[in-house]
């Protein structure tokens, strides 16, 4: 019991160590360098965190696990810290409803609901910079280019509106509330769009 008991407790260790080292890097490196696209740069350092974890183990041996072991703990460590990636600072840099609750407290802890549709056109992306941002993202992705002027579209880029194409249609909700309107507008939402032929160019 005593040594089940042990092998737990250092199991948690690799784990926690895991969490703490990218926690660590990732504060430096948000702070201090060059960053594209968020979360790539915080799954590089995921990376770097379990590869520091794992050095350590391999060279001091100290723990006393098997390598499957340490190389399952590894992996929940990393899993962890991906899922506080997602679920704090992408979903907060991302986020159009966390803007909605910081525009609200900015603006003394209410807003007309008719302001919000000019608040998004004439402050959100501005002070966001959500289009330069956006670009960004995707040019570093690979799925966007900008030649002569114009954005366009590459084959990993075309491939990607497929597949977010399919899941809305066949895995998002179908009836879904939005203020108390029950529709499926969000599986298609250029179902009634009119695009304007001006701005397209090839």
């Amino acid at each position: 019991m005593q040594q089940t008991l042990a092998r737990c407790a250092k199991l948690a260790c690799v784990i926690g160590g895991v969490g703490v080292i990218f926690f660590l890097i990732n504060v430096l490196h948000f702070r201090c360098l060059r960053v594209e696209v968020l979360m790539y740069a915080a799954f590089f350092d995921i990376l770097v965190a379990s590869a520091l974890v794992a050095i350590a183990i391999a060279l001091t041996g100290w723990l006393r696990l098997a390598s499957i072991e340490v190389f399952f703990a590894i992996v929940i460590g990393a899993l962890i810290s991906a899922l506080y990636i997602i679920l704090v600072p992408t979903l907060i840099d991302r986020s159009l409803s966390v803007y909605m609750l910081e525009k609200t407290h900015q603006r003394g802890g209410g807003i007309r609901k008719d302001a919000f549709l000019d608040i998004w056109r004439g402050e959100y992306l501005q002070e966001y910079r959500v289009v330069d941002t956006r670009l960004t993202e995707q040019i570093a992705s690979g799925t966007l280019v900008i030649r002569d002027g114009c954005v366009l579209l590459t084959p990993r880029g075309n491939a990607a509106v497929n597949f977010s194409a399919f899941v809305r249609r066949h895995l998002l909700p179908q009836k879904r509330d939005i203020l108390g309107d029950v529709t499926d507008d969000l599986t298609d939402p250029f179902r009634n769009s009119s695009p304007t032929a001006t701005y397209t160019c090839k």
